[in-house]
């Protein structure tokens, strides 16, 4: 099930260009994304995402939030569910990052157990990317409705919905529905045993296979750049723990009353 999740996380399940892996990184022609005062910029090794998802978690929303650098929230993302909001659009970026103005990088975590790492600029609070124990390295997150990418090319729509049931399901499925996305898989991670990944529909494995075939070749060519592991330890290697409360949508925080676990 780990290895499962970990192939969903670092792959998606989405359709990706092939034969666009550059051999050198020419940063006149690669995205970037800038924190809100401009002092700290982040150039990705590609011109556009590698792939992308949405997500319904209370985790990628609250840290979107919590980190805005003081940019107002994008009105359809006002509020964590709702029958007039989306989820929040994740793209995924291969790890070979260059950053202007490493010293304003700071690296938490939401809460004590969280899986995500958050890589921040502390200068104005701004969420730049994110790591996860399932990409093995190989893929940084953004979150480009709240901070977004400049210099890029558009991303492919997402073809995935994930943590589908942080969401109340009457206002998951009329979002699919306004959006066009009943088609698409939808994954949650179930917290009773056997815990894991459970889909209603599954991802396309091919998909996920020509995904991780294009990360790697990007990594593999990029002549310059450092993994979300080496800006850590750049930057000392602590990991802050912020301490916010998990958010009553969670399924997580549900199933935890449940069991009589708070």
């Amino acid at each position: 099930r780990r290895h499962k999740l970990r192939l969903l996380l670092c792959c998606g399940g989405y359709r990706q260009r092939l034969g666009d892996e550059r051999q050198s990184m020419d940063r006149d022609r690669c995205a970037f994304i800038e924190c809100e005062c401009k002092s700290t910029r982040v150039t990705f090794p590609t011109d556009k995402p590698a792939y992308s998802l949405e997500c319904f978690c209370v985790d990628c929303y609250q840290k979107s939030c919590h980190f805005s650098g003081g940019r107002p929230l994008p009105e359809m993302l006002s509020s964590h569910g709702g029958m007039d909001k989306k989820p929040v659009l994740l793209s995924y970026w291969p790890a070979k990052l260059v950053v202007r103005g490493g010293k304003n990088l700071a690296f938490n975590k939401l809460r004590e157990g969280a899986d995500s790492t958050n890589c921040v600029a502390k200068c104005c609070n701004s969420l730049l990317f994110v790591d996860h124990w399932a990409y093995d390295g190989r893929v940084v997150l953004t979150t480009p409705e709240f901070r977004p990418f400049q210099n890029s090319a558009p991303p492919d729509l997402p073809e995935i919905l994930v943590h589908i049931r942080d969401w109340p399901r009457e206002q998951m499925l009329a979002y699919r529905k306004r959006a066009g996305f009943e088609s698409l898989p939808g994954v949650w991670i179930s917290q009773e045993p056997p815990k894991g990944p459970r889909f209603e529909g599954e991802p396309d494995p091919e998909l996920q296979k020509r995904n991780m075939e294009h990360v790697r070749a990007v990594l593999a060519s990029a002549n310059e750049g450092e993994s979300f592991a080496e800006l850590l330890g750049g930057a000392g290697g602590k990991i802050e723990i912020v301490g916010l409360p998990e958010l009553s949508n969670s399924a997580k925080f549900a199933s935890a009353e449940c069991r009589g676990g708070g």
